[in-house]
């Protein structure tokens, strides 16, 4: 019997034991880039508590997971509660780390934590996130809101038509646009109203690609809030001279 040297031993056991920690999104929401932060450790996924979680945190989540932008880091009711282990506490990172493991925190199970306090992020793929609210958001229709800047706006029903349409429900993941929503459609917003007189051709990755009037600059009000019907089934609606662009 061949003889291995225990030096090779030792280093085959280093070089499994450490790898890249792997992350994973849960929720409603969670294959559209926002949901709970689970990580994976020592065989069993865990959570994260929101004890010192911040932007920084939630930037090298979202670039662990696959995205190139960090939007927003979510916190308690922002997100749903999770059950079981909770890995990890007080996460603090400066932003570039490649792996949440490199950032500072308690150590693996050393958390003093519920999971009401389990943590969440929303990234995306482009710099301008987009999102539906309203009480059928889930299920791909609603009121369009864009995030530019740190906060969330809505958009503008001037000039909305099945383009502009088209590239949400693709910036969301959807395969197929039902139908632009427009003069009160879709339910009503509060807050900034970010867009106004949207111009797509209907090929553009994300909606900050469109022409538009300038961030910010509008005369509108939130009843005409522009919403977006999306689905994956490519269900066929008639198009309305309402949702038409003239």
């Amino acid at each position: 019997m061949d003889v291995i040297p225990l030096f090779l031993i030792l280093s085959v056991n280093i070089i499994t034991g450490y790898g890249a920690t792997h992350l994973r999104l849960q929720g409603p929401l969670s294959e559209n880039g926002t949901g709970r932060l689970e990580v994976f450790y020592n065989g069993t996924w865990g959570t994260i508590c929101d004890d010192g979680w911040n932007r920084n945190a939630a930037k090298v989540a979202c670039r662990q997971l696959g995205y190139n932008y960090s939007l927003r880091m979510l916190a308690s009711s922002d997100v749903p509660d999770g059950s079981g282990q909770i890995w990890l506490d007080n996460v603090w990172c400066k932003g570039n780390e490649t792996d949440l493991e490199n950032c500072t925190h308690n150590g693996w199970g050393r958390e003093n934590c519920n999971h009401e306090e389990d943590v969440g992020v929303e990234c995306s793929a482009t710099d301008i996130g987009v999102r539906l609210q309203g009480p059928s958001s889930t299920n791909g229709t609603g009121r369009v809101e864009v995030f530019y800047r740190g906060e969330w706006g809505t958009v503008c029903d001037n000039g909305w038509d099945i383009n502009d349409a088209r590239v949400v429900c693709r910036q969301l993941g959807y395969k197929y646009v039902i139908g632009a929503i427009r003069s009160g459609g879709a339910s009503v917003g509060s807050g900034r109203i970010w867009l106004q007189n949207v111009n797509c051709v209907g090929t553009e990755e994300s909606l900050g690609g469109c022409s538009h009037a300038g961030w910010g600059n509008h005369h509108c009000q939130h009843y005409k809030d522009a919403g977006v019907e999306c689905s994956n089934t490519g269900n066929l609606k008639l198009i309305t001279l309402a949702e038409m662009k003239f």
